[in-house]
């Protein structure tokens, strides 16, 4: 809801500038624009991101309850975006997954990031565990508004007389730009000495965060993925 608010306020703007002897040709160059989120957004994140990835230690510290044994100050989910020295259940049998049923303990192996179907950095569980090691250890979550997608087929510019005609354009129309980012190159034939464009385009909204990850999509994934992950140890209780 705090986001919602915030994105409700259509908090971007697209600023554009004359870049003369521009050597692709592309002489008119939209850069996007955006205020700080509020704080309380950041702190809001960072509480669900900490959330998330406690309630994978809650899961193996129930796992070594459930196998009779006593958990230890270091029982947790490992998270690995390379393989540890000797292997992954040697380098976690004695620490973080001691006392683990040794099934269970293959299956949180299988999910490690490292392996490569998994998607290394781009996997869920990795993305999740970035994210709580940067609000963690170094600041509040650092928001800011931010474009998820332009919708490129409704662009529309708007030249004054000065900016002449114009000779095509390229966009980036996906991903989180970060603030002052280039996201539209015009071709323009300038016919005065002011030449100015504006343009307007229509852009689905969301909150960056650090690592260029888009806030809400990112939870909402993150979420879904690890409810279902813990779903499938229930055969281990």
């Amino acid at each position: 809801m705090e986001a919602g608010r915030f994105l409700d306020t259509n908090p971007y703007r697209f600023v554009g500038k004359f870049k003369r002897n521009a050597k692709d040709g592309y002489n008119y160059v939209f850069r996007v624009r955006f205020p700080p989120a509020p704080p309380r957004i950041g702190v809001l994140i960072g509480d669900v991101v900490h959330n998330l990835r406690s309630s994978l230690d809650h899961l193996v510290y129930q796992l070594v309850l459930a196998n009779g044994r006593r958990p230890h100050d270091n029982t947790g989910f490992p998270i690995f975006l390379k393989c540890p020295p000797g292997g992954f259940r040697k380098h976690t049998v004695n620490d973080k997954l001691r006392g683990v049923d040794r099934r269970a303990a293959a299956e949180i192996g299988r999910l490690q990031p490292y392996r490569r179907r998994n998607g290394g950095r781009r996997n869920l569980i990795y993305t999740l565990h970035d994210l709580w090691n940067a609000d963690k250890h170094r600041d509040v979550a650092r928001t800011q508004a931010s474009i998820g997608m332009l919708d490129v087929t409704n662009v529309r510019f708007k030249p004054n007389a000065d900016a002449g005609e114009s000779d095509g354009w390229k966009a980036h129309p996906m991903g989180a730009f970060k603030d002052n980012a280039p996201v539209v190159w015009l071709r323009i034939k300038p016919a005065g000495p002011n030449p100015h464009v504006e343009m307007d385009g229509p852009a689905s909204l969301d909150i960056a965060l650090e690592g260029g990850y888009l806030a809400l999509p990112t939870l909402h994934s993150a979420t879904m993925y690890v409810t279902s992950q813990i779903k499938t140890f229930e055969r281990f209780f």
